[in-house]
C-alpha cells in the first residue's frame, strides 16, 4: 500500500505506534528517505532514528543537524521538540555542550514557560561539575522565572547540595 502523504506526514501520523509496528515503520521511513535531500524527509528521518534507541543516536542527531540547516515550513513537529530531542540525544552521548546549547535556545523559544528545560540544564551541568550546577541554580534564584517555579528549582538545587555533600561524581556507563 503506497501512501500520498509525505514522509512527515506519515511520520507524524504514525507517533504513537509502539513495539515492532513502530519499528517496522521507522525502518520503512528510513530506507525510503534515507538519501532525500527534501528537509521534510530529512526530518522524518531524524525522528525514526530517535525512535529506533541507542545504536542509533548518531544515525539521529546527524538527521536533525542536517535538518536544522535547512528552512522548512512543516507543521507538524515544532522547532521545541526539534531542539528537545536533538538535546536529549546529545545528553545520553555525553556531548553535554551541544546538549546545553538545545537547551539554552529551549529556555527562548517557550519565553521561559517551561521549567523542565532549565531543571535539564541543572542535570547536564551535575554531570559536567557539580558546583557549575550549584551555581547555576543560585544565579537563577535572581531571575523572574525563579518566581514562578520557586518550589521545583529549590527541590532541584538541594538534590544538588546532597549529592555533593555525600561526594557525587558522574560516571558515564561503559559501552556494550
Amino acid at each position: 500500500m503506497h501512501s500520498k502523504k509525505s514522509a512527515l506526514e506519515q511520520t507524524f501520523d504514525k507517533v504513537s505506534y509502539f513495539g515492532k509496528e513502530k519499528h517496522d515503520f521507522n525502518n520503512m521511513i528510513i530506507n525510503k528517505y534515507k538519501t532525500s535531500a527534501n528537509p521534510d524527509d530529512i526530518l522524518a528521518v531524524a525522528i525514526a532514528y530517535f525512535g529506533e534507541g541507542s545504536q542509533f543516536r548518531k544515525e539521529s542527531i546527524n538527521y536533525f543537524e542536517k535538518f536544522l540547516n535547512f528552512h522548512s515550513d512543516q507543521s507538524y513537529f515544532s522547532t521545541w521538540y526539534i531542539y528537545s530531542s536533538l538535546a536529549t540525544l546529545y545528553e545520553k552521548e555525553y556531548m553535554f555542550k551541544e546538549a546545553l546549547t538545545c537547551l539554552q535556545i529551549l529556555t527562548k523559544l517557550d519565553n521561559n514557560t517551561n521549567c523542565a528545560d532549565y531543571t535539564r540544564i541543572g542535570n547536564i551541568l551535575v554531570k559536567i561539575d557539580i558546583n557549575k550546577a550549584i551555581q547555576f541554580y543560585e544565579e537563577l534564584k535572581a531571575s523572574n522565572v525563579y518566581i514562578k517555579y520557586k518550589k521545583i528549582f529549590d527541590n532541584a538545587y538541594n538534590d544538588i547540595l546532597q549529592k555533593k555533600e555525600k561526594g557525587y561524581k558522574f560516571k558515564p556507563r561503559n559501552k556494550k
